[in-house]
């Protein structure tokens, strides 16, 4: 039954995903709920800390003449969880005019890259002078950058084990 749970089907449909066993189904929470425990007062761990929320307007200025040419990034240190963030934003994140260019297509339509042009773990500093990707039809200042960091002592602990 999809009651509370429209969101998630369409989630999963948009990507091709129509085969849900129907025990699987009824153990997944509607989507308030899924909301609702992101900042959980009764959450254990700490909300995320979200710097840079007012370059957002600068970079829809800077790109409004083509917005299909909009693209975000992830990028950060070694095991901050940049893979991770990279399937999430291609699973959650698409940019419509993009969607709208290349008719859904999946591969190209979403508007993600795997890593920022200069390289996810790359220093920003190279941002503009060295690119990872000769081959790229935008540049730079058409990615807006995710950067992740990580508790230092943790991230420390995961560096060790590899």
């Amino acid at each position: 039954s999809l009651p509370g749970k429209e969101k998630l089907w369409y989630i999963l449909t948009t990507r091709n995903n129509t085969e849900i066993d129907a025990n699987y189904w009824s153990s997944v929470p509607s989507w308030d709920v899924i909301l609702n425990g992101i900042q959980s007062p009764l959450s254990t761990t700490q909300p995320p800390i979200i710097h840079g929320l007012e370059t957002c307007e600068l970079f829809q200025q800077y790109t409004s003449a083509n917005p299909s040419n909009r693209r975000i990034a992830p990028a950060g240190l070694f095991n901050t969880g940049t893979n991770y963030l990279s399937v999430l934003l291609d699973y959650n994140c698409q940019n419509p005019h993009r969607v709208a260019k290349f008719h859904g297509n999946a591969k190209r339509g979403h508007g993600n890259e795997w890593e920022v042009p200069w390289g996810k773990h790359t220093p920003p500093h190279f941002r503009g002078s060295y690119s990872k990707n000769s081959k790229a039809e935008y540049t730079p200042e058409e990615v807006l950058p995710i950067v992740l960091v990580r508790n230092p002592y943790g991230w420390m602990k995961s560096m060790c084990k590899n």
